[in-house]
């Protein structure tokens, strides 16, 4: 096969890709497509590419979806510790 031949292929189906990943997130919102497009494994260059906006807009969000994700355990951790100091505290008192 001629190596134009294969590249003009290859482009008409990365278009394709494109089109059918966007057409399918149409309905979520900025940063649920790029948390989606992210965990699938594509860089904040390809997520940038597809979503018609920079990549530093893409790692921005990627950066503030880490810390709030983080905030969110750090939360999960603190209110199983009170509930486990307060059912030792409870379990002090009964002995």
């Amino acid at each position: 096969m001629d190596r134009d031949f294969e590249r003009e292929i290859l482009k008409k189906f990365d278009t394709v890709i494109k089109l059918l990943t966007i057409s399918s997130l149409k309905d979520e919102t900025q940063v649920q497509k790029i948390k989606i497009l992210s965990s699938a494994g594509l860089s904040p260059k390809d997520i940038a590419s597809l979503l018609g906006t920079s990549s530093n807009t893409v790692s921005v969000a990627l950066s503030k979806m880490k810390n709030k994700e983080k905030s969110h355990i750090n939360q999960d951790n603190s209110q199983f510790e009170s509930k486990e100091v307060i059912l030792n505290e409870e379990g002090n008192k009964n002995e």
